[in-house]
């Protein structure tokens, strides 16, 4: 297995990721991958204690390069992840929706306009 990988920091280039916490595991195999690839990536690990959460989220999304989201039967139920894409919608993010597992995109998801990938073959 691969070393957990840690959220970038820093003033270049990075990829945002969202993704369901119950696929932490699924997620950091991938996060690795990028990594090696040479693509900086910042989730929430970057968020400090004691900051406000969805401001920096927020920002987060903001400053990044693109938007990546795991795609995940949970990650499409979860709140915070549909916040974030939104978000991300708002401020016309390029979103890449990379799929971990088969997962149907239906209501809302279906409707938006993602690069769509397959997660890496190891």
């Amino acid at each position: 297995m691969n070393e957990p990988v840690s959220s970038y920091r820093g003033d270049d280039a990075y990829a945002f990721i969202s993704y369901a916490h119950e696929d932490r595991d699924l997620v950091q195999a991938e996060l690795s991958w990028l990594n090696g690839q040479g693509i900086n990536t910042w989730f929430d690990e970057g968020i400090h204690p004691g900051s406000d959460w969805s401001d920096e989220l927020a920002k987060a999304i903001a400053g990044s390069q693109c938007f990546v989201f795991f795609v995940t039967p949970r990650s499409v139920l979860s709140r915070t992840c549909l916040d974030e894409l939104a978000y991300a919608q708002n401020q016309n993010s390029p979103v890449v929706a990379i799929h971990l597992e088969p997962t149907e995109l239906s209501g809302g998801l279906a409707s938006v306009s993602y690069t769509h990938l397959r997660a890496h073959e190891t």
